[in-house]
């Protein structure tokens, strides 16, 4: 069987032909969209979809588990993405008082 024994060929079809195939088209058309109710997710404004973050599964598992959101990830990303300032601190920090020398003059 062929392709184009599968269904009628709509151009060489009588307009009255092509006029009741557009008319059942219609009505089939409109009663698909009264069954499909709209999501909420389809009424979000296109700026949150452009913020989604890829995520593997792993980490969508872990982020559900620790109460995590789409917001949370990103701003940890841009805290790391930040350079950390070295103003040598480190060296006050972990100065060890305890044992200083002194001198015997």
């Amino acid at each position: 069987m062929r392709l184009e024994d599968l269904y009628q060929n709509f151009g060489r079809s009588s307009p009255e032909d092509q006029q009741k195939y557009i008319a059942e088209y219609r009505l089939r058309r409109s009663q698909d969209l009264e069954s499909v109710q709209p999501s909420k997710k389809s009424l979000k404004t296109s700026s949150s979809t452009k913020a989604k973050i890829v995520l593997t599964e792993e980490e969508q598992l872990l982020m559900t588990t620790l109460g995590l959101k789409q917001k949370d990830i990103a701003a940890l990303r841009a805290l790391k993405e930040e350079p950390v300032k070295d103003d040598d601190k480190d060296g006050v920090i972990f100065k060890d008082d305890t044992y200083e020398e002194e001198d015997d003059g």
